[in-house]
């Protein structure tokens, strides 16, 4: 008997404790690490040039990348009524553009990326964009301009690390299924009750939770995953 108190003691505690590991891993620390593109982490590379000052508001003149130049001439981060903006100017043989808005906060992490494309209706000028209220600074990407020339773009997650982070998922949650088996089976001899789970028949339930659950967290974490927060 107390052996069997024992066993179940420790099925129990091993089975709360992998579930605690469990949503943990899945929840946060796999897709921080696998989910989450190269550049979430970031080092200012635009440069502010100059700062203003107009009626309730302010702003910050950025240059950016130096291979833009030719096209996108410099852009304005501004505050204006407690609400933050992004307008870019460009050049004037500039008729459209397609260009992506990485924003970072104060810690130097991306919280969105904001995809554009726009006909020029006033020369030399883009629209005006909203920007997030914790936004701390952007760096802007061109991606196509008058529909011809076109640059390399942001690096979203590699399907290398979204087929780890799959795996890796539903071996835990096939883990979770073999250890919830062991803590039911403990309890059923600790009663002495004569109950079974087949081992194959778990062991396939636990392998369809698992990728149910993968496709779930790749799912709410599509924009994570291309980058937009």
């Amino acid at each position: 008997m107390a052996d069997a108190i024992i066993n179940c003691l420790f099925a129990v505690v091993s089975l709360i404790a992998f579930y605690v590991l469990y949503i943990f891993a899945i929840a946060e620390f796999m897709p921080r690490f696998l989910l989450s593109p190269s550049y979430q982490k970031h080092v200012p590379t635009d440069k502010g040039v100059g700062k203003y000052k107009f009626p309730e508001g302010r702003g910050v003149v950025c240059v950016p990348d130096e291979k833009y130049k030719s096209y996108l001439k410099e852009y304005a981060l501004f505050l204006y009524k407690n609400k933050k903006y992004i307008k870019c100017r460009l050049s004037d043989e500039t008729v459209s553009i397609r260009y992506e808005v990485a924003v970072y906060n104060y810690k130097n992490r991306l919280i969105r990326v904001i995809d554009l494309a726009e006909n020029i209706e006033v020369k030399g000028e883009s629209k005006t964009v909203r920007l997030p209220d914790n936004t701390a600074y952007v760096s802007v990407i061109l991606k196509a301009v008058n529909e011809q020339k076109r640059f390399s773009t942001l690096r979203h997650t590699s399907f290398a690390k979204i087929c780890t982070f799959s795996v890796l998922t539903v071996a835990m949650t096939v883990a979770c299924g073999l250890l919830t088996r062991a803590a039911i089976l403990s309890f059923a001899v600790l009663l002495n009750i004569n109950f079974q789970i087949g081992l194959w028949l778990n062991l396939i339930l636990s392998l369809i939770l698992g990728v149910f659950v993968a496709f779930l967290c790749l799912k709410i974490r599509k924009k994570q995953i291309l980058g937009e927060g």
